[in-house]
Order: structure tokens, then sequence, then C-alpha cells
């Protein structure tokens, strides 16, 4: 994985750095000669190991192979050690402890680089935060393959905007809420994004409509999505050839070594192409269970090893899988239970919402309704609740889906990758 000369004097610029080896990976000495001249400005910089021809002032790579001695390590490392200690994004609950080996992680990212296109000529950028899963995956397939990361210090539309027309990535992985604020501040028309060639969505649903729209702003690129989960890191995703009916519909196939099933959540039957059931998985990305917690593991995998993720989904004929909700998002109306993501995908769809959640309202008929938070694009004003369900009616919706309260509000509580916090939404009461 590389760096140009600016990127590394900002890291070797924060605080917190400490002495740094920096190793250059040009085929010339330039990039070397670019990094020596950062000690002048970042003092902690304490080396500068050149691959290539020698350098004055750097140490040579090949040189320091050939002099070091011999050395065992008392307890090599194996593939199975522990790598790194996430927790899950707590959007409905409180997070669990996930540890997660060397052989999940990087072996997915390894075995996913080909299926994106991923080559060591890309530039890829993360909208998404390096302290969580998805984030993190783009950094695992840059190291996997040798691409360059460019970083984004802290997202906001505009600083996103203007980092790809200025250092032209080929490859953008970014949630919805990422994309969907850009358009809202119109910023896509005013920047240049066609150096895209590859964007990954992920962190959240994604709706249709947004795919399509951000295709349509980068024709020569691929825009695909991604499921993933902290317990799986990428085990869904469209690849760049797939057409956008694939792409906009669905999470697509798994990731290689990745296998899944659909199955009723209640009585264990598998369900055939075009029937929803709860989405499992098993494969070397999966983790090995929760961080002491067995209340946790005994529910989360079935008796036959299969993690069940909670997600509701359909596959096609084709093994496309599409995310259809949530299984605790389930909302019981009188007895008849429904999924809100279709409805969230339609309220997202409308031009004067940002970002819409349905949460269940307790009632004391009916045991539950759906009581509709959204925020609303820059510029939009008197949303009703009676012109959303008129909304939600032009698509045929059955009227017993429809939210019966709404409440808007500035922000939505949001997780560091963009996922809404549904727990944090508490409907007011009557």
């Amino acid at each position: 994985m590389t760096y140009r000369a600016a990127e590394c004097e900002t890291l070797l610029g924060h605080a917190s750095a400490k002495a740094v080896i920096c190793l250059s990976t040009a085929k010339d000495y330039a990039a070397a000669k670019q990094m020596l001249g950062l000690k002048s400005k970042c003092p902690k910089l304490a080396h500068v190991i050149a691959l290539g021809p020698p350098v004055k002032g750097a140490h040579g790579l090949s040189e320091m192979i050939e002099s070091q001695t011999d050395a065992t390590l008392p307890e090599p490392p194996v593939a199975s050690d522990p790598f790194l200690l996430l927790y899950t994004s707590g959007t409905t609950s409180a997070p669990k402890g996930v540890p997660l080996s060397y052989h999940n992680m990087l072996s997915n990212a390894r075995l996913g680089a080909p299926e994106h296109g991923i080559t060591s000529d890309d530039l890829i950028v993360s909208a998404a935060p390096f302290t969580h899963l998805f984030g993190l995956y783009s950094f695992h397939i840059a190291m996997a393959t040798g691409a360059c990361n460019i970083l984004l210090p802290v997202f906001t539309p505009p600083d996103l905007a203007s980092l790809i027309e200025r250092d032209r990535p080929t490859g953008l992985w970014t949630a919805p809420a990422h994309i969907a604020a850009c358009r809202g501040m119109g910023l896509v028309d005013k920047h240049d994004f066609s150096s895209l060639k590859l964007v990954i969505m992920s962190g959240s649903a994604c709706p249709t409509e947004l795919v399509e729209w951000f295709q349509e702003q980068i024709p020569d690129g691929a825009v695909t999505q991604l499921w993933g989960m902290t317990e799986t890191q990428g085990g869904l995703y469209t690849r760049p050839g797939d057409p956008l009916a694939v792409s906009a519909h669905s999470a697509g196939r798994p990731s290689p070594g990745t296998e899944i099933r659909i199955l009723d959540p209640e009585t264990g039957a598998s369900k055939a192409p075009g029937e929803e059931g709860e989405l499992q998985i098993r494969g070397c990305l999966l983790f090995p269970g929760y961080y002491n917690n067995p209340s946790a593991n005994e529910a989360a995998f079935a008796e036959d090893g299969w993690f069940r993720t909670g997600d509701l989904a359909t596959a096609d004929k084709d093994g496309n899988v599409a995310i259809t909700g949530r299984i605790k998002d389930v909302i019981n109306r009188g007895g008849v239970k429904y999924n809100p993501r279709d409805i969230e995908d339609l309220l997202d769809a409308h031009p004067k919402i940002a970002l819409s959640a349905i949460v269940p309202m307790k009632d004391e008929v009916l045991g539950e309704k759906a009581c509709a938070f959204v925020t609303l694009s820059p510029g939009a004003k008197n949303v009703t609740l009676k012109a959303l369900c008129d909304h939600l009616l032009k698509y045929k919706i059955a009227k017993n889906k429809l939210p019966e309260k709404l409440v808007v509000v500035d922000e939505m509580p949001l997780t560091p990758t963009r996922k809404i916090i549904k727990g944090k939404l508490k409907p007011p009461e009557d």
C-alpha cells in the first residue's frame, strides 16, 4: 500500500505520531527523494526505506534484507490469531464484541479484490471511517493489491467532492447517506467525478433510485452494492460487469469462499427463489463467536453452525440476493406483520425527504402502529403525513402499511458507518 508525500505529511504531522518508517514503492527513486524532503517538515520521520536504486540518505530495502541475521520467533503468528476486536453497530440494542482473525479479514479482502477489479494501479478513497468494517475493507484490499489509499480525514460532502475532483481516485467506498448528502447539496454537478471506475455502496439499505441516479452521473464507471456485517466483512456484492438492474435491486452474490442460505425464520424450511426468509451465512469470512457472550452466541448460530444474520432476504434464480429488511424491524399491526424497508425506500425517494426511518409505536388496540421519522432535503418545508401517505399510495402500498404518525427531526442518530440507530428514535406519546 502506498501513500503520496502530501498524505504522509498529514499522517506524520499528527500530534500522536511516533517515529515512522516510510517505505517508497516507486520504480524510480523520485518518490524516495520526495519522502526525504519531508524530514525538515516532519521531525518524527525517522527513516526512509527505498525500494529500488540506492538513494543517498535512505536505507536500501534489499541491503537490509541481505544483512539481517537468522532469527526465529518463539511463537510465530498464525492465520487464526486474533487480529481485531470490533463492536456491532448497536442500531437496535447494545453492541456486541466481535473478535476477528487475520484469516477472516485478510483472506476476504484478498479474494475480493479481483472480484471488484482492483489492481495496483488503483487509487482508493473511503468515505466510511477506518474505525469499522466497511472502511477497513477498502484498506485491506489496498494492502492485498498494492493499491493507493487516498485519505479523507473527516467526511463532509464538500470535502469528499473536492477530494474526488482533485486527487482523481478510481475507487470509492461509500454509504448511501454520503452520496445522498452530496446529491442534496448539488455537489456531483459542481465537481468532476469522472475518474471513478468503481463505486461500492454499503453500510445501510441502498435505495434503488440512488444507485440508478449515481450510475447516470458516472457512465464510464460501475456503481455496485455490498452487504456485510461486523461479523463477516464483505459477504455479498455485485460485480462491476453486472447489469444495472442487478446492482440497483440486489446486494449481489456471495464473496469467494462464502455460502449462504435463506430459511423460514420460524420453521427453518428452505425458501424458494423469490421467497423471503432469513439470510444465513458461513465460510472463511465468518467470525468465531461474540467475545465473552455465550447467550448471544447461542442465539446467533444455528445448530449446524450457520450464522443467523437477522436480515430478511430473497434470492433470484441467478443467486443475486436482495436484502428486504431486518427481522427485529418487523412491525406487528394487529397480528399482521410487515417489514417497513419498502416504505422507507419510497420515502427516501420523495424529493423533500433526505432520510427516513420507520419504527413501531405502541397502540392499545392494534399492539403496534408505524411512526415515520424523517429529515428534510435542503430547502424543503411543510411536509405533512397526508402528503407522504398520498405519495406512498401512488405505488399501491397497502393501507395497513402506511405510517400513522410523522416526526420531522433535524438529524438522524447515525453510527459512524451512517446507519440509522433506530433504537434512539422514540415516538412521542399521544
